[in-house]
């Protein structure tokens, strides 16, 4: 089994005359409303017949129409395996998001399992969006890498279509991540095969910076000086707020499960407080509960924040008498129904006690 992510670019269309007369990369980072509307009329009659001919294309013909289907099918020798699961990465534009619908549609025809996948921002035509929705697809890409590996998962990485600014950075990524990255050569015919480097991350980079990185991962304003212990190249500065930059979310996401799986950290924001009773007991869970404890922390901190209550996390106010002084209840597990039992003082959240469903 295998995942397998593949940016998408514009090839189906430019190797299509009708659209390639059109000169699309004009308008290559525009939303639907931003793009000309005889230019969108004329461009959507075209696609209305090239969707039509590339879904009946033969493997041999969707190749050379494809730069992302000629790998994918150029990998997997005029095959399909349908135990695999594929990811299309897109731009967020109008043209992208079309793009890669035409691969999905394609790919779906032969029965494979596929999802587009694409961030708010992630196009080339303003550098600091662009490195924010970098930073994001990292965040969202790591733990899902993770899981498909564990789950015993081949990760492969296609990085032959899309755009060169944004593979460029995702081939550092699969150093980190994938077994190995899938290019095609010149000739259209062999594969280029990279595999995963043995790249080593200095980890007490992290360890000892370890709550400015949580703040700087949850977005919670941090002091400049602070921030100075950390590597330029790992922080991102907007007008006078930090965050990670898209390197610093790599070497967080990469550290991350690992710390939060060795030890019961302590709250880096001043709203959540955690009690003696709770940290003793969350101390002294194996490491996949622990790493679950510490991601709820990072929930609580969230929803103490922005406001923000995933139904992950569902904190909400206990029915009844309240438990002890606890008045809030939020949710650590599902499979155990553990929960976290909490009450508010003066403003705070404070953590009581780890227990079980009421």
């Amino acid at each position: 089994m295998r995942y397998i992510l593949t940016t998408c670019g514009l090839s189906s269309f430019t190797n299509y005359e009708p659209i390639r007369k059109l000169k699309i990369y004009t308008y290559a980072n525009k939303q639907e409303n931003e793009i000309d509307k005889e230019f969108l009329e004329e461009f959507e009659k075209y696609y209305i017949e090239l969707e039509r001919q590339f879904l009946n294309y033969s493997l041999d013909e969707v190749k050379k129409a494809s730069a992302e289907l000629n790998v994918l099918f150029t990998f997997y020798k005029n095959s399909v395996d349908k135990n695999d699961y594929h990811q299309l990465l897109h731009t967020d534009t109008y043209f992208g998001k079309k793009s890669a619908q035409l691969i999905e549609a394609y790919l779906k025809n032969y029965g494979m399992q596929v999802e587009l996948f694409s961030l708010r921002d992630l196009q080339t035509s303003k550098e600091e969006e662009f490195h924010v929705a970098l930073a994001e697809l990292v965040k969202e890409l790591s733990p899902k890498l993770l899981d498909y590996k564990e789950a015993g998962y081949e990760i492969v990485f296609n990085l032959t279509g899309g755009f060169k600014s944004i593979n460029s950075f995702l081939q550092t990524v699969a150093s980190l991540y994938a077994h190995k990255s899938v290019y095609m050569f010149e000739n259209g015919q062999e594969i280029l095969t990279i595999p995963q480097l043995p790249i080593k991350i200095d980890e007490e980079i992290v360890l000892k910076n370890i709550d400015i990185f949580r703040k700087l991962a949850l977005n919670i304003n941090t002091d400049g000086k602070a921030v100075e212990r950390v590597p330029k190249s790992l922080v991102l500065k907007i007008d006078d707020e930090y965050t990670l930059s898209a390197w610093g979310e790599v070497i967080w996401q990469q550290e991350k499960r690992k710390i939060y799986s060795q030890k019961f950290l302590s709250s880096p924001f001043m709203l959540v407080k955690i009690s003696k009773e709770f940290e003793k007991v969350a101390s002294a869970l194996q490491s996949n509960r622990l790493y679950e404890i510490n991601e709820k922390i990072d929930q609580l901190i969230k929803y103490k924040k922005f406001g923000e209550n995933p139904a992950s996390l569902s904190f909400k106010e206990l029915k009844g008498k309240p438990k002890h002084k606890s008045t809030h209840e939020f949710y650590i597990n599902s499979d155990e129904a553990k929960r976290g039992y909490c009450h508010m003082e003066k403003n705070k959240i404070v953590l009581d006690e780890y227990g079980e469903h009421l």
